[in-house]
């Protein structure tokens, strides 16, 4: 889908004001502005409220690709690896946001759709994240590490085009969805395929609590007729792409298991992801997994949203920010081919305020493509976050 960046943006500013003067009556007066985090407003009686705001990501990139006989020639540098603008509003029991990724050499939709409360949940319908994989619903703005895990970038659907209903009750989540195979960014509108997928998130946190989150989660998806192609990089957005699976025309059953705990500073989250897939050729099943383990030096805890079962944003305590350790092992693998994906990644973030964060991985990686011998590129990658 080729867009016009600058039409785009003035969508963006359209919607959001459309959202929050959608009482039909309200008159720019009776609106009440605040800064706190993008530009916020909401009308005198509380009727209707809308948000301007985005995100700026700036990574760079250094390889150490010495082992790397396949994937040779891996390229240092900066990029934008995310540069997000987004407009939303609420009106009474609706609500709706428009959100536009600019970096890269495209535009892309993320976030566009329009909710409604019922039946003690609601529906929700548009371009939107399927309820599939913890890592994957948390907010890039509020992941541990730089990167997503193998699961995330090859198991979990991510954004897709459908309606969907989700409720909380008291410990629990539930979520289910029937979306559009085809990914509504690529050339051609349909290029990935034109197939379709139904899936379905449960969650559970028995304790859920500031400092103190036990938290566990079951998903499902099944797809019929899509391109199930999915290539890996080393936990590097840089990075070079190695191909673990592809199969067109596709029928694929996904399975995801999920955990975290939270105590205190310290904080471990693991999951478990299964695709098996059958198309016009042999079947092939494709798994990943990883764990991984955080501790703030500073006292502070990882935030947790029981009404939506994923992370939230870190406030830091002090006014000196607040410090974080992490560390992970990663991995993912093609039973039937042997390709396969490995790495170590050790992290250390510093959270200026709520809303700046710097970040600073070292990856150890191991990637093996089908018949091919065995890469080890290790990468440095630091970041710079913004959002508002």
């Amino acid at each position: 889908m080729k867009m016009n960046s600058k039409l785009l943006a003035k969508q963006v500013f359209a919607v959001a004001a459309a959202a929050a003067m959608a009482t039909g009556t309200a008159q720019a007066s009776e609106l009440k502005f605040k800064t706190d985090g993008g530009l916020k407003w909401e009308t005198d009686d509380g009727k209707a409220s809308g948000q301007f705001g985005g995100r700026v990501m700036i990574d760079a990139n250094y390889f150490d690709d010495d082992s790397t006989p396949n994937k040779g020639g891996y390229s240092n540098g900066l990029e934008f690896r995310r540069l997000r603008l987004f407009g939303k509003g609420q009106y009474l029991d609706y609500a709706g946001i428009v959100q536009i990724d600019f970096s890269g050499a495209s535009v892309a939709l993320k976030d566009v759709y329009i909710t409604k409360k019922a039946f003690g949940g609601k529906i929700i319908g548009g371009h939107f994240k399927q309820p599939f994989g913890l890592e994957e619903l948390t907010s890039s703005k509020y992941i541990t590490f730089i990167e997503r895990g193998f699961g995330s970038n090859g198991i979990a659907t991510s954004h897709k085009l459908g309606l969907g209903f989700s409720t909380n009750q008291g410990p629990t989540t539930f979520m289910a969805s029937i979306y559009d195979g085809a990914d509504v960014n690529a050339s051609g509108g349909d290029a990935k395929g034109p197939g379709s997928g139904i899936g379905a998130r449960f969650t559970w946190a028995p304790q859920a609590d500031a400092g103190n989150v036990t938290h566990f989660g079951i998903a499902a998806a099944s797809e019929s007729n899509v391109d199930f192609s999915k290539s890996l990089r080393p936990e590097a957005h840089l990075g070079q792409k190695y191909k673990m699976i592809s199969i067109t025309e596709a029928d694929v059953i996904k399975l995801g298991l999920e955990a975290a705990l939270v105590r205190g500073p310290f904080s471990a989250q693991a999951e478990y992801m299964m695709a098996d897939a059958e198309g016009t050729g042999p079947g092939e099943t494709f798994n990943s997994y990883y764990g991984q383990v955080s501790y703030f030096l500073t006292g502070d805890t990882r935030p947790y949203k029981a009404k939506a079962g994923s992370f939230d944003r870190v406030k830091p305590k002090g006014e000196n920010g607040a410090w974080e350790l992490a560390a992970r092992f990663d991995g993912a693998e093609n039973d039937d081919t042997g390709a396969e994906a490995q790495a170590f990644t050790f992290g250390v973030n510093y959270y200026a305020t709520k809303q700046v964060r710097w970040m600073l991985n070292y990856v150890m990686a191991e990637m093996t493509e089908a018949g091919r011998a065995q890469d080890k590129p290790d990468a440095l990658v630091a970041r710079w976050q913004w959002d508002f």
